[in-house]
């Protein structure tokens, strides 16, 4: 079996090693029998006339062809566009850049990873070179993306029908697959690593509060919610509370204009996790989700979740028993949650153990590499009878 990877993005350079982490870390844990793992991640093309503007510069150190261990890193240019995602042109540039790769001739499955436009790419993939390809959900390609824009939802329920196999990373997730057109699905858990030690802090064991959100500072993740919260209930703007948010803000939705509110940046995985391990709650409002790894990786440290109930995020709380879950965008549910969790000092550190437990039992990414490696071999096998193989 020869496996490829399309993916939106992969540790390199220009994003501190950050972006793409967690896929880096399931195919170094799917088994030795995988063998050598092609990994295709397209960067935009960037003119000369462009190279010195900051927001493009990063791209132009990007190494065309990189090997990692027995990961190979095909980083192909294509023409990226505004809005590519809603105008249905991503996909059609990204496959040209694909398309005249070497590497496909001795592929035998590829895992579109994000229905669009890497979902797509597989399709025409499969078209022109008959590949088989598994599509991967991973939550806004099917929970967020297709309600954006009709186009999408029709691409998406093309690729649904044309794939050989349909991933999502929660039941939730599967469920909503299923009514876009999937004929099947299977659930297959993103991995993480299990061997981080939890943290020190107990909740109320300081005077002070510390709640953080690790994630994309943007209105899809629920970050205005958080600013109505702390305008609508001032408690949480007291010195009590200190709020901490992790990750790239294009703009901060009025917070900085609140004490005590602390805006760190993208920052490398490791300082991340440091900075996690030092709070006491994680604050996750989201909108639409598949299961988020911040929340993972937050839980596994033994911190405090106050979630919204979006996508698969109550399958990870274990409906409530592993943390706070609130109406997805409703605030006054979102201050009784996290009310709960500041003042139920016991009831929340016996969450908080529940959900590291279920955590260390059910998301040790090489049990899932295992499952997804034994789903490829099911493909594969009912691709080959179906072509009289």
């Amino acid at each position: 079996m020869k496996i490829a990877w399309i993916v939106n993005n992969f540790p390199d350079p220009s994003n501190d090693g950050v972006s793409g982490i967690f896929f880096e870390r399931m195919l170094n844990s799917l088994p030795e029998e995988a063998g050598v793992i092609h990994v295709i991640a397209p960067v935009p093309y960037v003119p000369a006339l462009f190279a010195n503007i900051p927001r493009y510069r990063k791209y132009t150190g990007i190494p065309l062809y990189e090997e990692r261990g027995r990961l190979r890193i095909h980083r192909p240019r294509y023409l990226a566009t505004p809005r590519e995602h809603y105008t249905g042109l991503a996909h059609i540039f990204k496959f040209f850049s694909i398309f005249r790769l070497s590497v496909w001739r001795d592929i035998t499955l590829i895992d579109a990873r994000y229905a669009y436009p890497n979902g797509a790419v597989a399709c025409l993939l499969k078209k022109w070179k008959g590949i088989p390809f598994v599509v991967s959900a991973i939550g806004t390609d099917v929970n967020v993306d297709p309600e954006i824009s009709p186009l999408n939802n029709l691409i998406l329920k093309r690729i649904l029908r044309s794939a050989d196999g349909v991933v999502a990373v929660s039941s939730a997730l599967a469920s909503r697959l299923l009514l876009r057109g999937a004929r099947e699905v299977r659930v297959v858990y993103d991995g993480i690593d299990v061997s981080k030690k939890s943290s020190s802090r107990s909740p109320g064991a300081s005077s002070v509060t510390r709640l953080v959100f690790l994630g994309e500072i943007a209105e899809s993740k629920g970050i205005p919610l958080i600013a109505e919260l702390i305008a609508r209930y001032p408690q949480f703007a007291g010195p009590r509370y200190e709020w901490h948010f992790i990750g790239n803000a294009a703009q901060q939705f009025g917070l900085n204009a609140f004490p005590n509110t602390v805006f760190h940046g993208r920052m490398k995985h490791e300082d991340a996790m440091n900075m996690l391990a030092d709070c006491d709650i994680m604050v996750y409002p989201s909108l639409g989700e598949g299961i988020p790894n911040a929340l993972k990786e937050a839980g596994l440290l033994g911190l405090v979740v106050v979630a919204s109930d979006a996508g698969g995020i109550p399958e990870l709380l274990l409906n409530g028993d592993g943390g706070y879950i609130f109406r997805s965008g409703d605030t006054e549910h979102f201050c009784q949650c996290l009310t709960a969790a500041c003042e139920l000092h016991d009831e929340a550190r016996q969450k908080a153990c529940t959900l590291r437990s279920h955590i260390l039992d059910t998301f040790d990414v090489r049990n899932c590499a295992s499952a997804l490696f034994s789903y490829y071999h099911e493909i594969i096998s009912t691709s080959s009878g179906n072509n009289g193989g």
